[in-house]
């Protein structure tokens, strides 16, 4: 065989991960984000830094929003059965919220993300100020490579 790389991956690999977790009386299935919800948090990590004209970050707006976010799209509150233990696979349609999330303390938020985060594989890169910087340089010196390239391509 030759050097390629095959990448196999079997069925329980392709089901998420779930953790059941209780607040209050109530309770919640963390469920590992989808390739839909780490786009969608990535994205709106990315809108909350603004850049200037060097590249540099020059604002962070709004960044403390997207942890409730990623709760949104990764938890499901459960239906629980008389004994207030959750009914396997049925939960309640659109909960938590956003507002839901919203009013639950600071430290609930942050355990909560940081568990979905880790169970989704998502922090290898935890994205900041200095982060995103180095990748939007990173990117920027690719591009200008490839145009510089294209550039002497068509001039040949």
């Amino acid at each position: 065989m030759s050097d390629q790389i095959v990448l196999d991956y079997t069925e329980d690999d392709l089901r998420p991960t779930e953790i059941i977790v209780s607040l209050g009386a109530r309770k919640f299935v963390l469920r590992s984000a989808n390739g839909d919800a780490a786009i969608k948090y990535k994205n709106a990590l990315i809108k909350r830094v603004t850049f200037g004209s060097e590249g540099n970050a020059q604002k962070v707006d709004g960044l403390a929003d997207v942890e409730p976010l990623l709760l949104v799209w990764c938890m499901r509150e459960c239906v629980l059965d008389a004994e207030g233990e959750p009914k396997p696979g049925e939960f309640i349609k659109m909960s938590p919220n956003l507002d839901d999330v919203r009013s639950w303390p600071p430290k609930v938020i942050k355990a909560y993300h940081t568990k979905i985060k880790e169970i989704s594989e998502m922090d290898e890169d935890d994205d900041t100020i200095e982060s995103l910087t180095k990748q939007k340089e990173t990117i920027e010196k690719k591009l200008s490579k490839l145009e510089s390239e294209g550039t002497k391509a068509k001039n040949d």
